[in-house]
């Protein structure tokens, strides 16, 4: 396939994924912030029941972060030492470390490459089809990073799957994704809303809401790997207790 076709092959995919976008149903903020968190998640996966009802639907979340040139990064989150990551799996998320640097990098196996927003759209479908039903993303880095993250959000808002941004990069990439499907709104949520940076600016504008109105700042996640444990209660996900502290 020629770079023009792969571009258009691309720009297709992308189009049919903001098309499939429609509006979530909208949750009032009410009620302690867990089970605030888990209406809106559950409106949003097309659900009316709340947190604590007995029949309520455990969530399956997983967590994504993309890297863009910091191996060491990479390392780090592969190995479960960085905070975001062992927030994460304490939550009991499934967690991907996504790196969307150079190809010819030398990065952990752990970590998949990918490349652009239909990469990153491709892999929210595929973590739809698995029951993955909410999921947390992370950046550090630019660019690439926040591309694939941008594919993330079309494609899980298209198979109407919540997302929680944990930093300013997923928020860069939540900005972007707004422009392209301004119905991507109804399945954000913002780990926290505080600071005055372009894209927390943006988020509010479009009623993206937030867990915590303070900025916990850094990059790779840690705010969404804090919500998510929201959700399944920390140590309690699929995975079990853990033997360790997971912030470091």
């Amino acid at each position: 396939m020629s770079g023009g076709d792969g571009a258009a092959a691309r720009s297709e995919i992308l189009a049919a994924t903001v098309a499939a976008i429609e509006p979530a149903p909208p949750v009032a903020s009410e009620g302690p912030t867990a089970r605030w968190l888990a209406a809106r998640l559950a409106a949003a996966r097309g659900e009316s029941r709340r947190a604590g009802d007995p029949e309520a639907t455990p969530a399956r979340p997983a967590m994504v972060i993309a890297v863009d040139g910091d191996r060491a990064a990479a390392a780090a989150l592969c190995s479960g030492e960085a905070a975001a990551t062992g927030l994460a799996t304490d939550a009991g998320a499934l967690t991907m470390v996504v790196w969307a640097g150079p190809d010819d990098a030398e990065v952990p196996a752990e970590a998949l490459r990918l490349d652009g927003d239909d990469g990153g759209v491709a892999l929210a479908v595929a973590l739809a089809a698995e029951g993955v039903d909410v999921i947390g993303l992370g950046a550090v880095g630019g660019g690439p990073a926040l591309a694939v993250l941008t594919g993330v959000i079309l494609g899980a808002a298209s198979v109407r799957v919540p997302v929680v941004l944990g930093d300013a990069g997923a928020a860069a990439a939540a900005v972007a994704a707004l422009g392209l499907a301004p119905a991507v709104a109804g399945y954000l949520t913002a780990s926290h809303g505080g600071g005055d940076e372009p894209a927390a600016r943006a988020l509010r504008a479009a009623g993206v809401p937030a867990l915590f109105e303070v900025g916990l700042g850094g990059e790779g996640g840690a705010g969404a790997g804090l919500a998510l444990a929201l959700v399944t209660g920390p140590g309690r996900g699929p995975q079990g207790p853990r033997d360790r502290d997971p912030v470091r």
